[in-house]
């Protein structure tokens, strides 16, 4: 028996698995399979498996308002349907046939003021990533795009961001200070001229 016959008996077999309703890992614990290779076998030859069912219930209409909203991630799709599994959303979609998600995703809106101050303060990459809402490599690579300086790999931090705040509001509250003691100056002039 040749590799192109066993392949199509593969695929014979799976068509009629798909046929009887069974998900993926249905098929996949019944040929005592992993499922990721009945799933790869069965994307690259069009075989409709169902869809696996979570825990809540969705319409088709709200899955695919969900889909196509860009500021969710799939991950939230995901927990949405009460799946712990990253990939349910993306299995699902497929499943429905809707067209793929651009990569990515919503950007978050980065204040580049912000970023480098707490850059150049020596505050740590993990935390300047969990202030504007990305990960440490993303501010890595917003760093260079700014042609800050590279922090290596015996780079320390010098500020916690906790630190930095209270730098912040400090040098805040001295310049409306500095204002209100000149604005001070000037009308004790006024009312002396």
């Amino acid at each position: 028996m040749g590799r192109a016959q066993r392949t199509q008996e593969r695929i014979a077999l799976l068509r009629n698995l798909a046929a009887q309703g069974l998900t993926v890992r249905q098929a996949a614990d019944r040929l005592g399979e992993k499922w990721n290779t009945i799933w790869k076998f069965a994307s690259a030859h069009d075989i409709p498996f169902k869809a696996e069912v979570s825990r809540r219930r969705i319409s088709r209409a709200a899955f695919e308002a969900m889909w196509r909203n860009p500021s969710m991630k799939r991950d939230d799709i995901s927990s949405a349907l009460g799946s712990p599994r990253k990939q349910t959303a993306t299995e699902i979609a497929k499943a429905l046939g809707l067209s793929k998600r651009p990569p990515g995703g919503r950007r978050p809106e980065i204040d580049v003021k912000l970023f480098k101050a707490m850059f150049e303060a020596g505050v740590s990459n993990i935390e300047i990533g969990q202030c504007i809402g990305v990960n440490r490599d993303t501010v890595r690579i917003i760093a260079a795009r700014l042609n800050l300086p590279p922090r290596g790999k015996t780079w320390t931090p010098k500020l916690s961001l906790a630190e930095f705040r209270v730098s912040q509001i400090a040098a805040q509250m001295a310049d409306v200070a500095a204002r209100e003691q000149a604005a001070r100056e000037a009308l004790q002039k006024a009312v002396a001229a």
